[in-house]
């Protein structure tokens, strides 16, 4: 049954309105806050480097590698984790991730050693691991195919957010000096605890169900329950077909596309901060503040992409254009720190984040459009998983380029072409999809 039917067929035009808007407050503010925690825990080690990368006499490449090795451990529990979250409670799946999320991100505060560094960031990516599929898992519950690259945008919009706040907060923060510990380390704990508190918030604030609240009728939850109800029940997916999903050749490229985006955004935002403070010679406060710049465009070319996504039902070439013109950006930024123009590159990386932070939740609306008949949360979880290689890649080899060559040209010129390899990869799909679609016709 079309969407249209399904609507006519069971609540008039109007009441669907009011039922969506409502949903949207109800359910996104709370999502919103459990993301923003997420980057906020995830991206302080970008501007904790200010100071513990001189104090601790990192490297480049030890820094680079112990960011990137987060991605590892999340790597190895992510399909497990989205699983759990749709086999039996995305919701307390969220609980347990957010709350040991939170505690080892505090504990991050005693590090001395790069082996306690290594060690510590592991352990983190085996917290979260699953915790963005099991939110892709409620979404889906919650918002309609019309509302979902505008939902997914929004909800992506709270690792802008906790970028923007973030970074006067780590400025700030880099300026203490309680019982004889650095900025930094403070920064650790005062970020990392209240994780564990929202976490818990999850049980109230956070339903699995429409059928679990008390501000919906039954015939509102009825309703949302089918149509949202697009791809096979988890229950019906065991093992054998969730590995079978690696031999899928769409899951296959969309997991490739993901890889190189994750590869240029995890590289992007773990550098800026470093990049900041030497291209443009401030201090570490200084450049904690300047660090606002990239998210908030980042931000902007989130939500007009989505809500233009959504208006006019399109997601490849919205997903496509962003990409290419990060690329663009960014590869002019290389050629601007070759020529002898810091502050022109600088300008030009700043523009890159309106497609390398820009294209994510439009890409991930192409991606789940349709399940294929798997379990949405096992084709997110996989997707998610081999994207989280690029996670770990990035960095280390954008600080590996960086200490060997000194000035970042290398290492930014890689970055505009793993944004290129997911738009050639994009293009594969899309080419596949519509030779798939002409063979039929």
């Amino acid at each position: 049954m079309s969407a249209v039917t399904l609507e006519k067929a069971i609540l008039p035009p109007e009441q669907i309105k009011a039922l969506r808007r409502r949903i949207m407050w109800r359910i996104m503010p709370f999502s919103m806050l459990c993301y923003f925690m997420a980057q906020l825990d995830r991206a302080n080690i970008s501007y904790a480097a200010l100071q513990m990368k001189d104090e601790l006499q990192f490297s480049d490449a030890v820094y680079g590698l112990g960011a990137g090795i987060f991605y590892i451990g999340y790597f190895l529990l992510e399909i497990p984790g989205a699983m759990i979250a749709e086999r039996y409670s995305a919701r307390l799946w969220i609980l347990r991730i957010m709350t040991t999320w939170g505690l080892i991100s505090a504990a991050m505060c005693f590090v001395q050693t790069p082996g306690q560094f290594y060690t510590l960031r592991f352990l983190l990516g085996l917290a979260e691991a699953g915790f963005f599929p099991a939110m892709m898992v409620v979404l889906r519950r919650w918002f309609v195919e019309q509302d979902r690259a505008k939902a997914i945008a929004i909800f992506m919009g709270a690792l802008t957010v906790a970028s923007i706040l973030g970074s006067p907060l780590s400025a700030w923060m880099l300026t203490l000096d309680w019982l004889g510990w650095s900025g930094w380390r403070w920064m650790f704990v005062l970020q990392g605890l209240p994780s564990v508190l929202v976490g818990i918030l999850c049980i109230w604030l956070l339903p699995d169900h429409p059928s679990q609240v008390r501000w919906l009728s039954s015939l509102e939850a009825d309703y949302l329950k089918k149509a949202t109800q697009t791809t096979t029940p988890l229950s019906h997916v065991g093992w054998k077909e969730t590995f079978a999903l690696l031999a899928d050749s769409r899951i296959a490229l969309l997991s490739l596309t993901y890889f190189f985006m994750q590869n240029s955004v995890t590289g992007y935002n773990t550098w800026m901060p470093l990049l900041i403070k030497q291209l443009g010679e401030l201090s570490p406060t200084q450049a904690a503040l300047w660090a606002i710049v990239p998210p908030t465009l980042g931000f902007a070319s989130k939500l007009a992409a989505g809500w233009s996504s959504d208006r006019f039902e399109e997601r490849y070439w919205h997903t496509t254009g962003l990409l290419l013109a990060g690329t663009s950006f960014i590869c002019l930024s290389a050629w601007l720190v070759v020529a002898g123009y810091p502050l022109g590159a600088l300008a030009m990386l700043f523009l890159g984040a309106t497609g390398c932070l820009g294209a994510p939740p439009c890409f991930w609306a192409y991606a789940t459009h349709s399940g294929a008949g798997i379990a949405i949360a096992v084709s997110i979880g996989t997707i998610n998983m081999i994207g989280s290689l690029g996670s770990a890649v990035g960095p280390y080899a954008f600080g590996y380029l960086k200490e060997h060559f000194g000035e970042p040209f290398y290492s930014l010129i890689l970055l505009g072409a793993m944004q290129l390899g997911a738009a050639a990869s994009l293009a594969w799909i899309e080419h596949s999809n519509q030779k798939k679609i002409g063979t039929q016709t």
